[in-house]
């Protein structure tokens, strides 16, 4: 029985996204320009998804959409967030939205890359970049190459990503998008101008709390708020027998929670740590880990990095690339028996 759940057991997708139907009014009138609002929710939270909303209204309704009191979802009770996502709902002839969820395990993976090669001005190592084709070799250009560098995909990047590509997604619907607001938490000066390098025929504002200022970012806040809890009421743990072992009261996900951190300190495994609702990037994670689990040495680990020209080199080829466990109890290849 424990293997016929295991196969009806579905791995989530990193990511996904959800969107509401086509409002009216673009079928009816495909030109009628739209303002559409960008905002997050999750972004803090050591628990569950991080999610990003856009929510788009006819330019020639929205002084109906400011009537119907949108604010920042961060001020609201969930019933509150819950009322007025029905709002949203009940006017699908000229206002639209779509949600983008982000998974703990893509925002971590990002995070937590390992070291990778980057080219730099460097003295250390040279070596030719090359283009490898089915008949030739074509040096290309010599290029100074230094040590792995640690490089990360941080919350910034993903943020920008994920709303471009909601935007995208929103324009190839045949949305006339005309006016865009976005609310961010670092430097808006650059964020727009690259938001407007992207869509330079769109006037684009970028602000921070711009969710309590343009009731069209409110109502985006509201859609990725409401996306995020229902989330994670039905949160579903891919993890075999950890439905029945973990509990759900894991408070509202944020380090600063005092019930998350005892949910943390209560539902560690001393091994495989926590399961699929957990961001292991986040420093409450990693440091309980660090302080409570079982030390992982992984002996697999290479720190060196072996440049491209040394893969021409018949000594380099012989070089043994089995893992330091082998090679550290001093096991051999055996042929015979």
């Amino acid at each position: 029985m424990i293997i016929r759940e295991r196969e009806h057991r579905t791995k989530p997708p990193l990511s996904y996204t959800h969107q509401s139907p086509l409002p009216t009014i673009v079928k009816t009138s495909s030109n009628e320009p739209f303002i559409l609002g960008v905002d997050e929710a999750g972004r803090g939270p050591v628990l569950g998804p991080m999610v990003y909303s856009v929510c788009f209204c006819a330019e020639s309704k929205y002084e109906e959409l400011k009537k119907m009191g949108f604010a920042d979802s961060k001020t609201l009770k969930e019933d509150d967030r819950d009322s007025l996502f029905t709002v949203v709902e009940r006017h699908p002839d000229f206002v639209g939205w779509s949600v983008c969820v982000l998974s703990p395990q893509e925002i971590s993976s990002g995070m937590l890359k390992k070291w990778v090669a980057v080219e730099k001005e460097s003295s250390k190592m040279i070596c030719s970049r090359m283009l490898i084709s089915s008949s030739n070799i074509k040096l290309l250009s010599t290029l100074s190459w230094c040590q792995p560098d640690r490089v990360k995909y941080s919350l910034n990047d993903l943020a920008h990503d994920t709303t471009i590509k909601l935007i995208r997604e929103t324009l190839d619907r045949g949305v006339n998008v005309a006016e865009i607001y976005v609310d961010t938490v670092g430097g808006p000066e650059s964020y727009e101008s690259k938001l407007s390098r992207i869509f330079p025929t769109i006037n684009i504002t970028v602000a921070k709390k711009a969710d309590s200022t343009y009731p069209i970012v409110s109502a985006a806040s509201i859609c990725a708020k409401v996306t995020r809890d229902a989330v994670l009421r039905n949160w579903n743990f891919v993890e075999p027998s950890v439905e029945e072992l973990v509990s759900r009261e894991f408070g509202s996900g944020y380090p600063s929670d005092p019930n998350t951190v005892k949910w943390l300190k209560e539902n560690m495994d001393p091994v495989f740590g926590y399961p699929n609702i957990v961001r292991f990037s986040w420093s409450t994670c990693y440091k309980l880990l660090e302080s409570e689990a079982v030390p992982v040495v992984w002996c697999d680990d290479d720190n060196g990095h072996v440049p491209l020209t040394r893969m021409f080199d018949q000594q380099e080829a012989k070089r043994d690339d089995r893992g330091k466990l082998f090679t550290g109890l001093s096991m051999k290849c055996v042929s015979d028996f």
